[in-house]
């Protein structure tokens, strides 16, 4: 008989209470919040600027896709199949099959998009995943103060049909 506690599995991660509504979600992360707060120290310096940035990132990428993210059962052989056929494992997976593009804003940071972008293609089929980028830049008048933001070009790779964005 093969195992089935995998095949339903929620994922929720913790969180601080709040009265943004349900689409807001603050994470209640020590870990997170401990790197949070080392970035926000103005003695904080680079190399360790990008270090806490691609850390922070990469720990919230993972978060979101477990819990946003499409699942798929599934059933993997493992290595142990070779001595004994119930080395199958039983779960819920996500889905390879989901279309995802990540878009970066070159005003503001390329860096989280590309960490969401490379995790995805780790997890995913690579195929399903795109990457589209917006160049963007400050307008200021004579005195140097800003007046708006100009879209100067941007590389967008198709439709988002069914995609998560």
């Amino acid at each position: 008989m093969r195992e089935t506690a995998y095949r339903t599995l929620a994922y929720t991660p913790p969180q601080v209470e709040h009265g943004y509504g349900p689409n807001v979600h603050l994470l209640a992360d020590p870990v997170m919040l401990t790197q949070l707060a080392r970035l926000g120290r103005a003695e904080t310096l680079q190399p360790e600027i990008t270090w806490l940035v691609r850390d922070i990132y990469e720990t919230m990428v993972r978060i979101v896709i477990a819990a946003e993210f499409p699942r798929a059962n599934a059933e993997v052989r493992t290595r142990m199949f070779a001595a004994t056929p119930n080395g199958i494992w039983s779960g819920s997976l996500l889905d390879p099959a989901t279309k995802v593009v990540t878009v970066d804003m070159a005003r503001a940071g390329t860096l989280p998009s590309q960490i969401a972008f490379e995790t995805l293609c780790r997890l995913l089929n690579p195929d399903a995943v795109r990457q589209d980028h917006v160049y963007m830049n400050r307008v200021t008048d004579d005195a140097g103060a800003v007046q708006g933001v100009s879209v100067s070009g941007s590389k967008i790779g198709g439709g988002a049909e069914r995609a998560v964005v």
